[in-house]
């Protein structure tokens, strides 16, 4: 039985090697990938041929994907507060009281330091600290 042709002419590897493995063996096998931070495919190509090839891309690791996520989480946050910031500067403009903004914008200031430092005490961590 014939496959389809690739889509590359270029493609090198055009050849499939198949296994059969139990749930144990197949969880591992991602483990032990993942852990290095190879594709399945490369990580195997590692083990048998002593490289991984050339064109195998790295994956991430499974805190490297964590860290994204919570550095996206506190750049959310952070945008949200600055919005919030905006909103509680012009308010007074729409009629607040000025008191009231004021009062507010105490409030902003207090939560703006402590997640600030968390932000720096952050990016030190992942080592872009400044």
């Amino acid at each position: 039985m014939d496959r389809k042709p690739m889509k590359s002419e270029n493609r090198q590897r055009h050849k499939y090697a198949s296994v059969r493995l139990s749930d144990t063996e197949n969880e591992l096998l991602d483990n032990l990938a993942s852990g290095v931070g190879l594709s399945r495919a490369g990580f195997i190509r590692q083990q048998i041929f002593g490289h991984e090839g050339a064109r195998t891309q790295r994956q991430p690791k499974s805190s490297d994907k964590a860290m994204a996520s919570l550095s996206g989480q506190l750049g959310k946050i952070g945008g949200n507060l600055t919005q919030l910031n905006n909103l509680i500067k012009t308010a007074n403009i729409h009629g607040l009281d000025k008191g009231l903004t004021d009062a507010l914008l105490a409030e902003m200031q207090q939560i703006k330091e402590p997640i600030s430092d968390m932000r720096a005490s952050w990016l030190e961590a992942i080592g872009k600290g400044y």
